[in-house]
């Protein structure tokens, strides 16, 4: 039972309304009022409700046939008016909600009060069934029954649903994954012209089947700015990504990709992208999409680390935090991300995220407060930045190690940063010391912290301006296990700003990259180990030697060597030692124990002393490694040329690989396309028996402790484009010998 009082019409009003009469009274009330103006029921067996009725004269009642009112007329104000009703049922069980108002006035209309009655029921109760493609048909307001619906994108809040044809976006937060194929019940309704399902209950998972994406998708890189999002759409975007939105040159858009974590999108930070998915939502600034697949199309700036503080924004939101910064305005909302309820999990996050806290109290020294200090917990909430400090109260931030550096290097910190005013506009007055913790030193002052950083905001005849700066300090000589503080300079607020000894102050938008002239990675600007190459000549008067190494000592009626059947996952141990200088070749393979059923992958060295691989599957690699131990500091270009041959029957796609600091970056230009509806990225295209002559030169944007090629295999896709894989087969893969024998170098 739900009872709602909305107005109640005092004693003292209702006096009033009597004594402004001046004729004789009339009996028709001029004033009804009924004590409430909502009333819930239950289905059946619902007990009666009762309100008092406020009037200045007589009043009468009009209801619904399923509702009773114990008493139809009145005079004046009566109290225990009860209002029932009807079990909301046939033979055939409960029937649907119904809702319909009772009326009090007077008996000519003068004054009425209406109160809205609602009776619970089957709110399903001969509800439609629909499917993705016919949803839109049913009628808006009626629940419905939504069945056989196929999940294409999911980021864990919202999913597109399809038919193939047909695509909505729901906000679905069950753990379900592309490709589950949901049933659902809800309430119909329509947004921007697109079927929608609210209040979604007794969700499903009935069955998991692929997902076939469409053989081709929209391309939205050149048309950004002027895009428009109605309908989930399947689109491809390329750019740069920087961590959390691709970048497209030329477009003042950007691309935010959503996805599930499994994705990891998180790894492509500072690389050239292309991204799949499909468009949600859209506004003036950036374009939402879910990501499905991703191609990297590799490294076009080194980002060891970057954070626009976007992902604050589920608790900025909810605490209703404030913009300062972008109002100007020192009284803006900011909770405390410690000590306000709706910050739950925020401290959570930021300790997962790598982050620490520091603090500094009345002159005492820095002290590392993760996650939690008692009192001294100065830090809150802005949309979406941080801000530092109270009276008295100093506090700075614990960068996360950076893990992305390969030994060491040399580094740039970017950020924006402001101080804080009071309500008269006088500036917290101070500057911020960046403090190297382990590893590195700060450039200019050659010690362990960069000394001051002054501020750039200006006072005039007293009056100050919250407005953001930017500061770019360089640090050298840092390793992934450096940590880098921000704080105000002094522990002790009295020190920098004696009348108020307030040391508040703002931060967003932190970058790390490589310093300029550093290399674009550091390395210590080693010098290229001697003898940095691997040449193979893979003729026939090499084969005895490749054979005991890599096919194996027993040879065939024809004179090439004959391999056994190897399922385990890697190379087997099985190598080819470079002719020239030191290299060696292996084949890297995906653990084939329960694929490979009829025994086909293995190893060979053919008559012509070239080796080949049976039984190759998506995800092997050939791999080139110059075995010449020493450091290859970035800008080291990397030069690789040889000749692939596949038969019919062997892999179509394949994907040319360079090791660069820690990533497997693609060595030249990535193509994509669609392989039974699932994207596949390349570089290499093998047709049919033809040789494919590869050659290319790498410019490394990291250092790296080895010299390391790869080819792998992209798809299932047959070279003669007759059929895809279902199993390993006897189709081969080849590097050959001649004119473009492989070759591996490395030089500054």
């Amino acid at each position: 039972m739900k009872n709602i009082k909305q107005i109640v019409l005092c004693g003292l009003a209702l006096a009033g309304i009597l004594s402004s009469c001046t004729k004789e009274a009339d009996p028709v009330a001029k004033a009804v009022m009924a004590q409430n103006t909502y009333l819930e029921f239950e289905a059946t067996g619902a007990a009666p409700q009762a309100m008092t009725i406020y009037s200045d004269g007589d009043w009468t009642v009009d209801a619904p046939d399923w509702i009773t009112v114990s008493q139809t007329s009145g005079s004046g104000t009566v109290e225990g008016v009860q209002i029932s009703v009807a079990d909301n049922k046939d033979a055939q069980g409960l029937l649907l909600p119904r809702r319909d108002t009772v009326k009090f006035h007077g008996r000519k209309l003068i004054s009425y009060s209406n109160v809205i009655v609602y009776q619970k029921g089957d709110k399903y109760r001969g509800a439609a069934d629909a499917t993705v493609a016919t949803l839109k048909d049913v009628k808006d307001g009626l629940f419905v029954n939504v069945n056989g619906a196929k999940v294409y994108a999911s980021d864990g809040n919202s999913v597109v649903l399809s038919d193939g044809e047909t695509n909505i976006l729901l906000p679905i937060k069950k753990d379900v994954t592309p490709g589950d194929v949901i049933s659902f019940r809800g309430l119909k309704g329509t947004e921007n012209g697109q079927p929608v399902v609210s209040d979604i209950e007794n969700l499903n998972i009935d069955s998991h089947s692929d997902v076939s994406y469409p053989a081709s998708a929209k391309d939205i890189s050149g048309s950004l700015d002027a895009l428009s999002v109605t309908a989930p759409e399947y689109v491809v975007v390329s750019g740069v990504f920087d961590g959390s939105s691709v970048v497209v040159e030329g477009c003042s858009r950007t691309v935010s990709p959503t996805a599930l974590s499994s994705l990891g999108l998180a790894a492509l930070t500072g690389h050239k992208v292309s991204i799949f998915g499909y468009t949600v939502s859209a506004n003036a600034s950036k374009v939402n999409m879910i990501a499905t697949s991703f191609v990297d199309n590799g490294i076009d700036m080194v980002i060891y680390f970057k954070d626009d503080f976007e992902w604050l924004e589920p608790w900025t939101t909810a605490t209703g935090a404030g913009d300062a910064v972008k109002d100007n305005d020192p009284g803006t909302t900011a909770p405390n991300v410690f000590t306000s309820a709706t910050c739950e999990g925020f401290t959570d996050e930021m300790v997962k995220r790598g982050y620490g806290y520091i603090w500094g109290w009345a002159g005492q020294d820095w002290s590392d407060g993760t996650p939690d200090n008692g009192n001294k917990r100065t830090l809150y909430l802005q949309k979406n930045y941080l801000k530092f400090g109270k009276t008295s109260y100093n506090s700075g931030i614990i960068l996360p190690p950076m893990s992305e550096i390969s030994g060491t290097a040399d580094i740039e910190l970017n950020f924006d940063w402001c101080w804080h005013i009071t309500a008269a506009a006088k500036a917290d007055i101070m500057t911020l010391t960046v403090e190297v913790v382990g590893n590195g030193a700060c450039d200019d002052t050659g010690g362990k912290t960069s000394g001051e950083i002054d501020s750039e905001q200006s006072t005039e005849d007293g009056q100050s301006k919250i407005e953001w700066q930017n500061r770019t300090v360089r640090i050298n000589g840092v390793d992934a296990n450096t940590r880098i503080i921000i704080r105000p300079t002094n522990a002790d607020p009295a020190v920098s700003n004696p009348d108020r000894k307030q040391n508040r102050w703002y931060l967003d938008n932190i970058l790390v990259v490589p310093a300029e002239g550093s290399g674009s990675g550091g390395g210590g600007g080693e010098d290229v180990p001697d003898n940095t190459s691997g040449a193979w000549t893979l003729s026939t008067d090499r084969m005895d030697i490749y054979g005991p190494t890599f096919g194996g000592a027993t040879k065939g009626s024809d004179g090439a060597f004959l391999g056994e059947n190897d399922k385990q996952a890697g190379d087997g141990g099985k190598y080819i030692d470079a002719d020239e200088g030191n290299g060696k070749i292996t084949y890297v393979q995906i653990d084939k124990t329960t694929l490979d059923s009829a025994n086909k992958a293995v190893r060979n060295i053919g008559a012509t002393g070239e080796p080949y691989m049976t039984g190759c599957w998506q995800g092997d690699y050939w791999l080139f490694t110059v075995t010449t131990t020493g450091s290859y500091p970035a800008g080291s270009k990397i030069h690789f040329k040889g000749t692939m041959r596949a038969s019919g029957g062997g892999i179509k796609h394949w994907t040319a690989e360079v090791l660069d600091g820690k990533d497997w970056v693609p060595a030249m230009d990535v193509k994509s396309t669609t392989v039974e509806g699932a994207a596949v990225s390349y570089n290499i295209e093998m047709v049919n028996t033809d040789n494919n002559d590869i050659e290319f030169t790498y410019t490394t944007k990291s250092s790296a402790p080895s010299v390391q090629v790869r080819f792998v295999a992209s798809s299932l896709q047959q070279a003669n484009a007759k059929a895809v894989l279902a199993a390993p087969s006897g189709g081969t893969i080849r590097f050959k010998g001649g004119e473009l024998s492989p070759v591996l170098e490395i030089s500054k």
